[in-house]
């Protein structure tokens, strides 16, 4: 008897383990909503950048998730990165900072609608940054308060002697200056 009764008593348990509420359903909804942001939502969080912006690819810029998993950032702005800031948010449009790890802290600048849809995206670091045994390169951006966007990189190529001195004489520097704006529609659009 003693037998049945703890049987019965394991089959009662393993039944209603398998059996979810509909109290249990809206529980699991609920959660998987607050994942799911607005893209307002996700805007609100993220916090504006102080203008003029001016960086290098030598800093070690710092990025946030602001909470969002990685999905949610790729969502709206870029797969893989962290957030830095928000450039600009108006009626029209909004700009965000956000940094993708790879040799170097990469800030790519990605211009959305209200509703979160991609209009413009640009890498803020042009060349190659770090030193070489032949060379050395840096790349640099500013932006402004007007929105607009200066990117210059600095190459300098040499050689050397047997003692591994850099031969003055052979260096030679180029500068690539490229200019950007943002435009009332959130385009990003190169001056020339």
């Amino acid at each position: 008897m003693k037998e049945i009764f703890i049987i019965i008593l394991l089959l009662t348990l393993l039944s209603s383990c398998g059996k979810t509420t509909q109290k249990d359903n809206v529980s699991l909804n609920e959660k998987k909503q607050k994942l799911e942001y607005s893209f307002s939502e996700y805007s609100e969080k993220i916090p504006l950048v102080t203008l003029p912006f001016n960086s290098n690819c030598e800093t070690a810029l710092e990025g946030l998730l602001f909470g969002f998993t990685n999905i949610e950032i790729s969502k709206f702005g870029k797969a893989d990165c962290s957030i830095y800031g928000k450039l600009a948010d108006n009626d029209k449009y909004t700009a965000i900072i956000y940094l993708l790890t790879s040799d170097i802290i990469l800030p790519i600048i990605v211009t959305t609608d209200k509703k979160g849809k991609k209009i413009s995206e640009l890498e803020l670091y042009d060349g190659y940054c770090g030193e070489e045994e032949t060379f050395n390169e840096i790349s640099f951006v500013s932006i402004d308060k007007n929105m607009t966007i200066q990117l210059k990189d600095f190459s300098t190529t040499y050689k050397r002697d047997d003692k591994i001195e850099i031969i003055e004489s052979t260096m030679k520097t180029t500068v690539k200056h490229r200019q950007f704006y943002i435009n009332n529609k959130g385009k990003i659009i190169e001056q020339k």
